[in-house]
């Protein structure tokens, strides 16, 4: 994120909480949300979906005893998401 936004990214801390950066480019407008992944936040994360257009799931490659749980993590946020579609759609019938 901070490389496509022009920011210094030569030295990169791991994310608490979250941050948020808006991209203009070529009359579009983009926010991007950088979501940290700490266990304690995990639960909040659908709280960000809404009008959500896209993911960039982003792990850190160097630690490969997390890679596991990422590929978990993320199974999951989108097995609920696509079974929140589907009862939303079951519910405006």
């Amino acid at each position: 994120m901070k490389r496509v936004l022009g920011e210094d990214h030569h030295e990169i801390a791991p994310t608490v909480g979250f941050n948020i950066k808006t991209l203009q480019h070529n009359g579009y407008v983009l926010n991007l949300w950088d979501i940290g992944g700490q266990k304690s936040i995990r639960t909040y994360w659908r709280n960000y979906f809404e009008q959500t257009d896209g993911i960039i799931w982003v792990v850190d490659s160097v630690d490969r005893f997390r890679l596991d749980e990422c590929r978990q993590q993320l199974r999951d946020l989108l097995q609920q998401e696509v079974r929140y579609y589907f009862n939303s759609q079951l519910l405006s019938l």
